[in-house]
């Protein structure tokens, strides 16, 4: 599967960076989750600092990716779970288990009532 990770400087590696511009770049490449593999990442201006897309076996593997490179880079991430444009058009078999294996993230409450409705991208970092 394809994810797109929308990257986030923090403050702490907006200084690190000043020492180092290329380390997102260094860690990026020094980053190994199993069944992950970073296939393009871009430096961007707006909203975000770096766009990097990702191609994982399952939604656990690139969690953990987004965990390690988000720790390491000092980046925020949020993920992005894609689905090809042809397969929603299609109503391919892929394409909706794609949807419905992204799972909702389970909310405490403090009034012990069911957690509320949430659905939004995997955020990390």
């Amino acid at each position: 599967m394809l994810y797109i990770y929308l990257c986030t400087v923090t403050e702490e590696g907006q200084q690190a960076m000043l020492r180092d511009p290329e380390m997102f770049t260094h860690v990026a490449d020094d980053v190994h989750v199993d069944g992950t593999q970073i296939l393009a990442r871009y430096a961007v201006l707006g909203q975000y600092d770096y766009v990097a897309m990702v191609e994982a076996r399952t939604h656990e593997d690139a969690a953990r990716l987004s965990l390690e490179l988000g720790a390491r880079a000092h980046v925020h991430i949020e993920t992005l779970v894609t689905i090809a444009v042809r397969q929603l058009a299609d109503g391919s078999d892929e394409a909706l288990e794609t949807l419905t294996s992204v799972q909702r993230p389970v909310l405490a409450t403090d009034d012990g009532d069911d957690p509320p409705d949430f659905a939004g991208p995997i955020s990390t970092g």
